[in-house]
Formats: C-alpha cells, structure tokens, sequence
C-alpha cells in the first residue's frame, strides 16, 4: 500500500498519476500488477477494489501502464530516482474527484518551503488519515546520494505522496516525494531527486 497524486500530463490529456518507484516495480518481481488509485482515499476508508478492475462506484481506478524511471528498473534501487507514474485507465474524473494537478518541476530544489502529503500505515498511524508535513527542503547527506530530505515523522504507507511547493499564480509544482526513512535520521522523509529520467518517465506515460 502506497500514496500517490494526479500531476499533469506534458502532452495529451491522459490522466497520469504520480507515486514513488518502488510502489510499482520490484527487482523480483517487476511490474506490479493490478495496481489501482484511489482519489480522497480518507472520504472512502473501503477498499473495494477487485483484480486490477476500475471501478467509480467504489472509487477504483486501474492503471493502464506503469513508468517507473529507467534508473529504477535497473538492480540496486537507486533511491535517488524512485519514482514512477501510472497512466490510468479511462477519461481522468472531475477535478474535485481528483484533486489538483500539480506540474513537474524539472529539478528538487532544497531551501524552499514544501509540503508533503501521505497516508502513513504504521506505528501511530492508520492508513486511513490523510497527513501532511510542511517545512524546508533540505539537502541530505552526501554519503546517502543527497537525496532531499523535510522533517517529517509519516511512516510506511505514505510512500509515493506527494511533495510540493505554491507558485506565485496559485498553482501548485510537485517537487519530490515520499520515499524512505533512514536510521539515524529519526523524524525526516527523504525523497528522490527529480531531473531528466523523472521527465522523461512522465513524458512516456503521458505519451500512452
């Protein structure tokens, strides 16, 4: 169980959903299968989803295709590029169905104010409550590939949610995500660094 978002697509109007890498491909196993999206997951608390299938009375939504970072497919989970988008299925719904859609910023900039969004599953946490952490950006340590880091205590489940910041027009840029949590490190999310790859697995899944 992850979190995941709606950003908007670079071309085409295909409805793309944005979450972290290791929430759709696995070295063992590959591509995960029947993955399924749940918008406003906290106004649900049902998952009544079945074999992969979309279903809106339920508020199920399949995946047509899966994109992870090519980094990320490689062997050795290169946390500094978890990431994936999903191309799902179908028309995307209404806005207010799906939340805002936020743009891809080409690079995670660290000195900025962001927030994060997730539903943390473990330890204190239900899975059932949408969370969010709001603070700085900051760069991580170098001997763990300087992958940004937010002071943030959400847990596992939370995987995949997005981190963002306002821009001046309103809108909002989308510039990392939950991806993991390190020892030593008690109370930070680290999440990975967008760049070229994250662009270019948003254009093929925006591409279909």
């Amino acid at each position: 169980v992850c979190s995941a978002s709606s950003i908007e697509p670079t071309e085409g109007d295909n409805w793309i959903v944005m979450t972290a890498g290791h929430c759709t491909w696995d070295d063992a196993s590959g591509p995960a299968k029947n993955w399924v999206f749940m918008p406003d997951y906290d106004s649900v608390l049902d998952f009544g989803c079945t074999d992969g299938a979309s279903d809106t009375a339920s508020s199920c939504y399949a995946a047509a295709s899966l994109h992870p970072t090519e980094e990320w497919m490689k062997p050795g989970d290169d946390y500094l590029n978890d990431v994936a988008f999903a191309r799902m299925a179908g028309p995307r719904p209404a806005q207010d169905d799906v939340g805002p859609l936020p743009v891809l910023r080409d690079s995670t900039a660290t000195g900025e104010k962001v927030t994060a969004l997730g539903y943390p599953a473990a330890k204190k946490y239900s899975g059932n409550d949408l969370v969010y952490c709001r603070g700085t950006a900051e760069a991580g340590p170098a001997q763990y590939g300087s992958n940004p880091m937010l002071a943030c205590n959400m847990t596992g489940g939370s995987s995949g949610g997005p981190w963002y910041r306002v821009l001046d027009d309103g809108g909002l840029e989308a510039t990392s995500l939950n991806s993991f949590g390190l020892r030593g490190y008690n109370g930070y999310m680290f999440g990975p660094q967008f760049g070229p790859s994250t662009r270019a697995a948003l254009d093929a899944a925006s591409a279909g």
